[in-house]
């Protein structure tokens, strides 16, 4: 249960973090332009390609399943040390940090035995979030997941 709390939690704040930085990206600064520049400049964030992976729950209610994500920027190089959330409709099943091939991902695991959450993920599958910074442009990438047998 203590996992529980704890990834509704971090889901919560996940979630804050999320909905302030819509925010900032919808603002407009003193001259009309969008990007929350400071100095009436529209924001140049550089785009990046964020995809996330298919992959397969276990059997026994598909208990398990990895998530796997890949950020790279315009040029297609590797983006490390970011954070990367993953979703099942609006359940963060977890966050992983990209490492030095751009990749990170998450084992839903603790969602070990909730049918419901399962039923959700085979049919919408699941969905990698990289929030942006910076000097990069947030990205989504979605995913399928099916099910497998053990």
């Amino acid at each position: 249960m203590d996992q529980i709390t704890r990834l509704q939690a971090e889901n919560d704040q996940l979630k804050k973090e999320n909905e302030e930085l819509k925010k900032k990206q919808n603002a407009t600064d003193k001259d009309g332009q969008h990007g929350g520049s400071q100095d009436g400049q529209a924001g140049q964030k550089e785009p990046v390609q964020l995809t996330a992976s298919d992959t397969k729950g276990t059997a026994a209610g598909l208990a398990s399943g990895t998530g796997r994500a890949t950020l790279l920027d315009k040029n297609g190089t590797p983006i490390v040390g970011e954070k990367i959330v993953f979703e099942v409709g609006e359940t963060v099943v977890g966050t992983g940090i990209t490492d030095s091939n751009g990749n990170a991902e998450v084992n839903s695991g603790s969602y070990l035995g909730d049918p419901a959450f399962w039923f959700k993920a085979v049919t919408t599958g699941y969905k990698a979030v990289y929030n942006g910074n910076t000097k990069y442009s947030p990205a989504e990438g979605h995913a399928n997941v099916t099910p497998a047998l053990a």
